[in-house]
């Protein structure tokens, strides 16, 4: 009986020692997956294979309901908030058109960094995305409304007004001029409406996009700015000036046709500093609007425009004849135009909101053509009384580049130029500067 006994135990001790070290090789197996296959919300290790990182758009706001961007159509994708797993989880399943929209679960707070991954279940997770810092809404414009929408725009254009006419010499003012910009109807994203009207017909849209196609525009390319613009400049004026001699020698003769018929004055068209008052707008439409950058406007613009002269004894020169301008034989100095113009412009913009409209954009490359009728340039020829000058046509570029997303600051260059149509001088100007966000800049939510 004693040796049957030991017989029996023998066996059980090897099936034991087996089954341990079938455990060893598993538990080794698993560690070394573990060390080549990266974990979810952990960056890859260096030389593993793993698929390639999604994509996230570029800005996510404090309360956004959820994320978007671009990853491998079928693929799975998680978002980690600070390199952790939301709890709740929160995944989706990439659409057909590379595209996804990830509900969000918890409140994403300012200073938070989200990034995403892609799998497919049972497999390994991708390379992490690039992070994006979560802000505020109220940092993505110069003014925001309490919706959300950035309609309200002010930046302040500091520059050189620099003046040239085909009568008189170069003139050059500062520009100090305060511009209030209202975006009164913002285009939208096309091309994320028409992603989702596709999915729409396929059953696959979550509640914020059927609540951003409930908002569409019925046109949805339509952009309507309003603005309003102050301060100091340099305007061109019709001025009676007098002609004087230089080192004794005779007076100048006026420049052909300014000869006033009643005495021997001249009418010239004088670069002069003014204060002035401007409301206007552009009334256009869109093309190529996307999630953020660029997007292309074109369609009709106006403004009027009020001018107070500030009155000025001067000494002015033209092909080397001089001549007086006394601003008490002017005392006309209020004067004023309005203008329809023509334009095209590439605008510039940070992003879309939910409801897919562009916050306040501004604009990069304006050219513009049109018609003016400017008070301050009437009688040009008064050699020529019937002959009106005040009826002009005009053509400008402007360039703004935006040398800082974060403060919207920009440098600047335009031109303008416009002669009469009826005949008479024509006159150019140019302005060299930058423009300024004063409420980015010092404001308590600037950069």
């Amino acid at each position: 009986m004693r040796r049957t006994s030991e017989l029996s135990i023998g066996p059980n001790i090897k099936e034991i020692g087996r089954l341990a070290i079938l455990l060893l090789y598993l538990f080794l197996s698993f560690g070394l997956l573990l060390g080549v296959a990266n974990s979810q919300c952990v960056a890859p290790t260096v030389g593993a294979a793993v698929p390639a990182a999604p994509t996230l758009d570029a800005q996510i706001s404090v309360g956004t309901n959820y994320v978007t961007g671009k990853a491998i159509a079928g693929k799975t994708v998680v978002i980690c908030v600070d390199g952790k797993q939301t709890d709740p989880a929160t995944t989706v399943t990439v659409a057909q058109d590379g595209t996804f929209q990830a509900p969000m679960n918890v409140l994403l707070k300012a200073g938070q960094e989200v990034t995403a991954q892609q799998y497919t279940p049972g497999a390994a997770y991708s390379a992490l995305s690039t992070a994006v810092t979560v802000i505020s809404e109220t940092d993505t414009c110069l003014e925001t409304l309490q919706s959300g929408e950035c309609q309200f725009r002010v930046q302040v254009d500091t520059s050189a007004a620099v003046g040239n006419g085909s009568q008189t010499n170069t003139s050059t003012t500062p520009n100090i001029m305060v511009t209030l910009d209202y975006q009164w109807h913002p285009p939208q994203n096309i091309k994320k409406l028409k992603a989702l009207e596709a999915r729409a017909k396929k059953d696959e849209l979550l509640p914020q996009d059927q609540k951003a196609l409930a908002e569409k525009e019925k046109v949805p390319r339509l952009a309507i700015h309003l603005r309003g613009r102050t301060g100091f400049s340099q305007t061109f004026a019709a001025t009676n000036v007098q002609p004087t001699s230089t080192n004794g020698g005779a007076n100048p003769p006026c420049p052909s046709s300014s000869q006033s018929p009643s005495s021997g004055d001249c009418m010239l068209a004088i670069p002069k500093p003014a204060f002035i008052a401007e409301l206007g707008g552009r009334f256009g439409g869109t093309t190529a609007v996307d999630g953020g950058g660029f997007y292309g406007e074109f369609g009709v613009s106006g403004r009027g425009s009020f001018q107070y002269l500030v009155p000025t004894n001067q000494i002015v020169q033209n092909n080397g004849a001089s001549y007086i301008d006394l601003s008490s034989t002017n005392p006309h100095n209020a004067v004023g135009f309005y203008e329809i113009m023509g334009y095209a412009d590439v605008a510039q913009h940070d992003h879309t909101l939910a409801t897919l409209k562009t916050e306040n954009s501004s604009p990069l490359l304006v050219i513009e053509g049109g018609y003016q009728n400017n008070r301050a340039l009437q009688q040009l020829l008064p050699a020529s009384p019937r002959s009106s000058t005040r009826n002009r046509y005009v053509g400008r570029f402007t360039f703004n580049y935006e040398v800082s997303k974060a403060t919207h600051s920009q440098i600047s260059f335009g031109m303008e130029y416009s002669g009469g149509i009826n005949g008479g001088p024509h006159v150019v100007q140019i302005f060299i500067g930058g423009n300024l966000n004063p409420e980015k800049l010092f404001g308590k939510n600037g950069p």
